[in-house]
């Protein structure tokens, strides 16, 4: 992804303009969709899905969001990878990577 907007900036760095003030016009140009974040659609996983894109910072582990909404952190674990194709610590990740773009 990096790579893909770095390439965007090298014609005008060429013509003079400072390489790393247009790669950070680059990242921060408002492409909020890089990376397609699937979004799981069963109660549970979507529920926990919904408070993170709320509160990407949010620390909780699966665990505890599981304790939280009276599940297994197993069936919360296996709601997320079949519903999104992502374990939950790698969609929690992927999710806080797109806030910050």
């Amino acid at each position: 992804m990096v790579i893909g907007r770095t390439a965007l900036v090298l014609v005008p760095a060429a013509a003079g303009l400072d390489p790393l003030l247009l790669l950070v016009a680059a990242l921060c140009s408002g492409h909020r969709d890089v990376l397609p974040l699937p979004r799981p659609t069963g109660r549970s996983a979507a529920t926990v899905a919904g408070e993170l894109m709320r509160n990407p910072g949010d620390p909780r582990t699966a665990s505890e969001w599981a304790e939280s909404l009276y599940t297994s952190s197993t069936s919360l674990r296996r709601a997320f990878r079949a519903e999104t194709g992502l374990a939950f610590s790698e969609w929690r990740t992927r999710l806080r990577l797109d806030h910050s773009l």
